[in-house]
């Protein structure tokens, strides 16, 4: 039996405010800059949302892309995923509770764990790859991370969105759309 190559392909972390800006004016992103729209209107001091003002209910398109995370206690360095929108799991597999250390290695995929903890630094980020760690290199992800407190002026939660396509014959194709599929 022949190996299947690996399609490795972009593997990329955006974060300089412009850069972040320009890719995020693509029609693909519309969730994520409703997303982005909505954590900066009620973000606090400090650029950190607190948790207590996020309302799922005005989020409700998205939710099915969204997930919640919380940093770990302890060294090292962990972070795990607290709540997770229903089209992730269809995609990635079931992920609720789960540490990014049991999902993915670092010395594997540095830049996931760099993209984490620039987020928990206080940095907007957007990573895009594909998922290579879970065998499903024809499915490129794109990801944003959000600062989030639970109740404190220091980062120990983020809010995420997970947007998927298809790769393959021609141009890319939307994999898991925000909202129901019709």
């Amino acid at each position: 039996m022949q190996a299947r190559q690996r399609n490795v392909g972009e593997q990329v972390l955006i974060c300089r405010p412009a850069n972040l800006a320009a890719v995020l004016r693509d029609a693909f992103y519309e969730p994520m800059r409703t997303l982005l729209g909505y954590w900066r209107e009620r973000v606090g001091p400090g650029g950190v949302l607190d948790r207590t003002r996020l309302h799922p209910e005005e989020l409700a398109p998205l939710l099915p892309n969204l997930f919640l995370m919380d940093r770990l206690e302890g060294a090292p360095f962990d972070i795990a995923f607290r709540l997770v929108g229903t089209a992730i799991p269809q995609i990635e597999g079931e992920i609720t509770g789960r540490s990014l250390s049991s999902l993915i290695a670092r010395s594997e995929h540095p830049m996931v764990w760099e993209h984490y903890e620039r987020a928990l630094a206080g940095e907007l980020c957007l990573r895009r790859q594909t998922l290579v760690w879970q065998d499903r290199d024809y499915v490129r992800y794109d990801v944003l991370l959000l600062p989030m407190s639970r109740g404190g002026a220091a980062i120990d939660a983020l809010l995420g969105m997970a947007l998927y396509r298809l790769l393959g014959d021609g141009p890319d194709r939307v994999a898991m759309p925000v909202g129901p599929m019709v």
